[in-house]
């Protein structure tokens, strides 16, 4: 497979500090664009805004032989990914390839066979670029290559328009949800975009019916600003967690210690069972005030915050403590 030296760890390097620099002028346009004329909406609710911080989005650029389709080495993919920050180079090889004419298009090949090896979906792609390093006219251009301001001098008004397009867009696709009934969030929780973590892998891991009916509805209340519902709901979620990870780690719970604060002890004070690290165990004793908070106070006591703390909990011990299934 000819790959023009782009397969080449070297190279590699150079494409993702030429994509961050692309990402970041990208970043600049849509900032001043929200800034300028965006500034109330985005005060009053930023979730729409996909794009807007560096820490929920990330880059993966893919490189391609010269037998994907004798146009295109190279496509770099900004994607929405938020509380994570990644960047990553992947050669797309012979074995990924197989059966490529199978599939209709080539962005359904990408979006079906290798965004999954990440764990992501067209849905997060904010902005895409294609290249063809290897034609001379482009020589100035390349991502291996170019200045970023000669790039912003020739490509200013195109990108600015892409970057407005974008916030169109994530406006109008926000709106849609939110005319959306509970009902269908209360029936799939991956069917919310603008939660704060991909769910999907979470209920996978997770793989319990319970959990998955737990989770749906403590996004279907959140979806609709119902914070104290929908922590108390994900405090739920956690219990079944934990009680999950004492299951596949042999530990014997009683019917009478599946509350939050029984399974904490079994999990890290009681030195017989100790599955869990301090640091952790320290985010599962806020999570369980959190918790508290949500089913015993007063409207108002429990934000949004909370909520996106809680759900982060839930993912990050699921990560750590629960099997994978291959």
């Amino acid at each position: 497979m000819n790959y023009n030296g782009l397969d080449e760890i070297q190279t590699q390097n150079i494409i993702l500090k030429n994509s961050k620099k692309l990402e970041d002028l990208y970043r600049k346009y849509y900032i001043d664009r929200v800034q300028t004329l965006n500034q109330d909406s985005f005060n009053a609710n930023p979730a729409p805004y996909r794009f807007y911080y560096e820490s929920n989005c990330s880059i993966l650029a893919l490189i391609f032989p010269e037998e994907f389709n004798m146009k295109n080495d190279l496509k770099i993919y900004f994607l929405s990914t938020p509380g994570e920050r990644l960047a990553n180079a992947y050669v797309v090889n012979e074995e990924d390839l197989q059966n490529l004419d199978s599939y209709r298009y080539e962005s359904s090949f990408i979006y079906e066979k290798i965004f999954p090896k990440f764990d992501y979906n067209s849905s997060q792609v904010l902005f895409q670029e294609e290249e063809r390093i290897k034609e001379d006219v482009y020589k100035k251009l390349s991502i291996v290559s170019y200045d970023i301001e000669y790039l912003a001098s020739i490509y200013e008004t195109s990108m600015r328009t892409e970057t407005i397009n974008r916030i169109k867009e994530d406006i109008q696709k926000y709106k849609e949800i939110d005319r959306t009934l509970i009902s269908y969030f209360a029936q799939n929780a991956t069917q919310f975009p603008f939660s704060i973590i991909d769910l999907n892998p979470l209920m996978e891991i997770v793989n319990d019916l319970d959990f998955t009916y737990q989770l749906e509805q403590a996004m279907a209340a959140y979806r609709q600003n119902l914070f104290l519902p929908s922590a108390a709901t994900l405090g739920v979620c956690l219990e079944t967690v934990c009680s999950k990870i004492c299951e596949e780690h042999s530990i014997n719970v009683k019917n009478s210690d599946t509350q939050l604060g029984k399974l904490m002890k079994l999990l890290y004070e009681d030195p017989n069972t100790r599955i869990i690290t301090r640091r952790d165990n320290g985010r599962l004793e806020v999570a369980y005030k959190m918790r508290n908070l949500a089913s015993h106070s007063s409207p108002g006591a429990v934000l949004k915050g909370d909520c996106h703390f809680m759900l982060e909990v839930i993912a990050d011990i699921a990560y750590k403590y629960l099997k994978r299934i291959e």
